[in-house]
């Protein structure tokens, strides 16, 4: 392990600890090919860059990341002048989303520490400041691919050795200006097998309540990173015991401790990792069936009217209270909803039956 060092007047300090491959343990051959062309691309152009967060850590753990996020010294209008298959993206900060066909590249500036008061959080820094905004250690990593080293000013390479999860914000201040790091710190605590310190743990407690003020769209993109990461019973379990799932979909809390909605969610995680390992990404049909497999042991469809059937339009609306006040696309509900119709029946949108059928219900 090598030392870097920062000089400011007649002081010289060391700020971050070099690890080489031998001790990082990732290969060149693991990274995505356009995550090197976006670093490559900068560096070119005189910016300091690396690849940062979840996959360094990922790929230190010997996973394979779902994607690479990029770091740089460029602010995003520079980088978008770089990279026409660009845009930028975001208001609160700023990020730039590099396109390469179905793949995006997000590319993000070195945040400043001193961002307090200021109306957006669009003021850039250093990469000794941008380590300490990050929210956990673990992902505060950098990987320089042209050296390959991973650079480490916060001892997350420590805790990863150690397998503990540590909050790098003031516990007082994280979960106040970002409550969904508490469903993240329990998400990686379930992917990584990591135990969170007492602090961490004491504080997701104390501030769950704080979830209720996070928008529909954005818990909704939370809820399905969680249904489709092939964790998904864990990590419903132990957002259930901490206190957060109550929060985030309060009718599907009430069915957490029951064992058919568990053996439900064990299918849902063997039919993703299934996916993951054959193809990788879900289609819509898959993340349809993902919703139908998550809802199968609680929508009732056991309809009493035999002339009505099964209508769709009542389990739509079961899987909606289910999973409020997440708001996935309508699309995707409706296809779920329509697994819960047995094949044998037919019905239209309505629920209503055909009028081929009501025909000969008449001359019967």
């Amino acid at each position: 392990m090598k030392v870097r060092y920062k000089h400011s007047g007649n002081r010289t300090f060391a700020v971050a600890e070099v690890y080489s491959e031998e001790e990082h343990g990732i290969h060149l051959s693991e990274i995505d090919d356009d995550a090197v062309l976006v670093v490559g691309k900068l560096r070119d152009s005189g910016f300091e860059t690396y690849i940062v967060g979840g996959a360094v850590r990922d790929l230190i753990l010997g996973k394979i990341p779902k994607d690479f996020d990029v770091v740089t010294q460029a602010t995003p209008r520079q980088i978008h002048r770089i990279f026409r298959n660009s845009m930028i993206i975001g208001r609160r900060f700023r990020l730039v989303h590099v396109i390469f066909g179905q793949k995006i590249i997000e590319v993000s500036t070195f945040r400043s520490r001193d961002d307090k008061g200021k109306k957006s959080s669009n003021v850039f820094g250093t990469i000794e400041e941008d380590a300490t905004k990050r929210d956990f250690s673990i992902n505060s990593l950098y990987y320089d691919p042209f050296e390959n080293v991973v650079i480490d000013y916060t001892g997350a390479m420590k805790d990863i050795r150690k397998g503990v999860i540590t909050s790098l914000i003031p516990l007082n201040r994280t979960f106040r200006e970002d409550p969904v790091r508490m469903i993240r710190a329990l998400k990686y605590s379930v992917t990584t097998g990591f135990k969170l310190k007492i602090n961490l743990r004491l504080a997701i407690r104390r501030y769950a309540s704080l979830l209720m003020k996070v928008s529909s769209s954005r818990m909704t993109e939370e809820v399905n990173k969680i249904f489709y990461s092939g964790y998904c019973c864990p990590i419903i379990k132990k957002l259930s015991s901490y206190g957060l799932l109550v929060y985030m979909m309060p009718c599907a809390s009430v069915y957490s401790e029951f064992e058919s909605f568990t053996e439900s969610l064990e299918k849902l995680d063997r039919f993703v990792l299934d996916i993951k390992e054959n193809s990788g990404t879900l289609s819509d049909a898959e993340k349809s069936h993902v919703l139908f497999l998550f809802a199968s042991s609680v929508v009732n469809t056991d309809f009493t009217d035999s002339e009505q059937g099964i209508t769709r339009k009542d389990i739509v609306r079961q899987i909606k209270v289910l999973i409020s006040p997440n708001t996935p696309p309508n699309y995707i509900i409706e296809r779920a909803a329509a697994e819960f119709i047995p094949k044998n029946k037919k019905v239209n949108k309505s629920g209503t039956p055909s009028r081929k059928k009501k025909q000969s219900q008449l001359q019967n």
